[in-house]
C-alpha cells in the first residue's frame, strides 16, 4: 500500500460529507435536527401552500426555508403565470406569497399594475435568450430534428443536464459550459444524472489558483457523487447529493468490505492497492510536490478528472504527441498528433465514441484525426453542422449538399474544396465509381491499380 502522510490533502467544499464537530455543544446554542424537532414540537410549522404540494400545470410553486429561528419550516411561493398582477418588492414591504414563475419577469406599466411578462433580451439570463433564440428559428423551420432545445432552471440557468439525441449525455455548468460527466441516454437518465459533484468541482476549479491541486468530493463517471467517500484513511458511504448514508466510518487499512457503498469494480483502486487515490490522483500529487521544490518553468503536471481517473486529453512526452485517452490513461483508438498540431484538441468526440462503442449503440459519432467533433456530421442520410459537443447547430440537408452547410463553406476540414473519386470493389475489381465533394478525413490515400489514374482517395461501399 502506498503512503502519502506526509503530503497533507485539503478538502474544499465538503461540508454536506462531514460530520459536526460540534455536535456535543448544547442545542440552544446550535441549529441542530434536535432544536428543530423542539421548536416544530412546540410551535409547529404553517400549512405549505397547496401550490408546492401540488406541483402541477395549474398549481406549482417554488418551496424556501421559512423565516423562523433555524430554518426549521418550509416556507412556499406561488408561481404566477404570464400576465397575472405581481408586486415589485421594496425595503420594509410585507414578505410576498406569490412570485412570478421561471421565464417570467414582473414589469411595471405606466399608470397600472406590474404583471408578470416573459423577460425581454435585457432581463434574460443567457439560458433564456438562447431558449428564445431557439423557439424563434423553431418557428421559422430552421432548427434540425436531433438540435435538443435548452433547458433553463428556475432560476434562469442552464440545467444540469444535455443530451445529444440517441448518443450521449453530459454535464454542463451552470452558464452552459460542458464540464466533467458523461453517461449513455436512456429514458431515465434524469433521475440519476444530477452532476452535482461536477459541478462542486468546476466550481473549485474556478475559485483555486490553477498552481494548487483540487481535492473535492470524489465523483462518478456521470458526474454525481462517488456513494463511497474517504477523508484521510476514514472512509464512509453517502447518498447521491453528497450527504452522509448511515453512521459507519471504516478505516481503509482495516478494509471497507463492511460498508455497502463499496464496489471492487468500481473502487478498484482500493481493491487492487489499497489506495483511495487513483492512479492519475497520486501522480499527480506526486508531481505537484515535486513542483513544488523544483519549481522548474513549464514543469508539466498530470491533470485529473473529478472520478480520480485520468483527463480525455494527455501527452506523451516520448513521441512528442498528444493523444486522446480513456479513463484510465489508455490511447482510444489512433487518435495521436503531435503537440505543435495539437492546439485544440479536446477528444470530446473520441470519448463519446468510446462510450458508445462499450455500449454496443447502434450509432457511433465520427471524429476527426483529433478526435474532436467535426464541423458538420450525417445521420441516416442527411447532414448538418454541429458545435464541439457533437449538438446539431444547423437544419438538416441531403448528403449530396453537404458543401452547402455553412460550417462546411471554405472549412477544409469538410473536404468540400476537392472532389474525390470513391471506388466500390468487388474482389478486387472496379465494379463501380463515384464522385462526391465529402471526405471527413475518413477515407485513405492509396495507389489506385487503375492504369493512368493517379493516386486518389477510396472507401469501400457496400
Amino acid at each position: 500500500m502506498r503512503h502519502r502522510h506526509q503530503f497533507k490533502i485539503i478538502y474544499i467544499f465538503l461540508l454536506p460529507l462531514i460530520k459536526s464537530s460540534l455536535q456535543n455543544l448544547d442545542d440552544k446554542y446550535l441549529c441542530t435536527q434536535k432544536f428543530c424537532e423542539r421548536y416544530i414540537g412546540e410551535n409547529g410549522c404553517p400549512r405549505v401552500d397547496i401550490a408546492c404540494r401540488a406541483q402541477n400545470s395549474t398549481h406549482n410553486g417554488r418551496l424556501y426555508d421559512s423565516p423562523t429561528p433555524c430554518n426549521c419550516c418550509e416556507f412556499c411561493l406561488e408561481n404566477l403565470e404570464k400576465g397575472d398582477f405581481c408586486t415589485i418588492g421594496t425595503p420594509g414591504s410585507p414578505l410576498p406569497s406569490k412570485i412570478c414563475g421561471p421565464g417570467l419577469y414582473c414589469t411595471p406599466h405606466e399608470g397600472k399594475h406590474a404583471t408578470c411578462e416573459s423577460m425581454n433580451e435585457v432581463q434574460a439570463t443567457p439560458c433564456y435568450k438562447e431558449q428564445n433564440e431557439f423557439d424563434r428559428d423553431r418557428e421559422l423551420g430552421k432548427i434540425g430534428s436531433y438540435r435538443p432545445r435548452p433547458r433553463c432552471d428556475k432560476d434562469g440557468y442552464y440545467e444540469p443536464v444535455r443530451c445529444n439525441p440517441g448518443q450521449t449525455c453530459h454535464c454542463l455548468s451552470q452558464d452552459g459550459k460542458r464540464i466533467f460527466g458523461e453517461a449513455v441516454e436512456t429514458d431515465s437518465i434524469e433521475f440519476w444524472m444530477k452532476c452535482e459533484c461536477a459541478r462542486l468541482a468546476d466550481t473549485a476549479r474556478q475559485v483555486i489558483e490553477p498552481q494548487f491541486p483540487i481535492m473535492t468530493a470524489r465523483c462518478d463517471p456521470k458526474g454525481s457523487y462517488d456513494k463511497l467517500q474517504c477523508m484521510n484513511d476514514e472512509c464512509f458511504c453517502t447518498d447521491s447529493s453528497g450527504g452522509l448514508n448511515g453512521d459507519e466510518t471504516v478505516n481503509i487499512t482495516r478494509g471497507l468490505s463492511s460498508l455497502p457503498c463499496y464496489n471492487k469494480t468500481l473502487h478498484r483502486n482500493i481493491y487492487e492497492m489499497g489506495d483511495y487515490l487513483r492512479d492519475c490522483e497520486a501522480q499527480a500529487l506526486e508531481k505537484y510536490i515535486e513542483k513544488f521544490k523544483l519549481m522548474e518553468k513549464g514543469f508539466h503536471v498530470e491533470e485529473c478528472q473529478p472520478d480520480g481517473w485520468y483527463m480525455p486529453v494527455r501527452i506523451n512526452k516520448t513521441n512528442g504527441t498528444k493523444y486522446c485517452a480513456d479513463e484510465y490513461g489508455e490511447l482510444i483508438e489512433d487518435y495521436e498528433i503531435a503537440i505543435s498540431d495539437a492546439k485544440n484538441m479536446n477528444c470530446k468526440c473520441a470519448r463519446s465514441r468510446k462510450l458508445l462503442i462499450d455500449a454496443k449503440a447502434l450509432e457511433i459519432p465520427t471524429c476527426d484525426e483529433m478526435g474532436n467533433y467535426p464541423p458538420a456530421t450525417c445521420r441516416r442520410g442527411q447532414c448538418f453542422c454541429q458545435d464541439q459537443d457533437g449538438l446539431q447547430t444547423s437544419h438538416e440537408v441531403d448528403f449530396n449538399d453537404i458543401c452547402t452547410l455553412n460550417c462546411c463553406k471554405n472549412n477544409s476540414a469538410c473536404g468540400c474544396e476537392n472532389k474525390f473519386i470513391i471506388f466500390k470493389f468487388s474482389r478486387n475489381r472496379v465494379i463501380k465509381i463515384l464522385t462526391i465533394r465529402f471526405t471527413f478525413k475518413v477515407y485513405q490515400e492509396v495507389l489506385c491499380p487503375i492504369r493512368n489514374v493517379p493516386k486518389v482517395q477510396f472507401t469501400y461501399l457496400t
